[in-house]
């Protein structure tokens, strides 16, 4: 479970990331 909350995780970073930066 830890492994993949942390895909999880890695993955909405590297979506969210681009969409925030794109934001400011």
């Amino acid at each position: 479970m830890k492994a993949c909350s942390i895909s999880q995780r890695q993955a909405l970073r590297l979506h969210f990331l681009p969409i925030v930066e794109n934001k400011v």
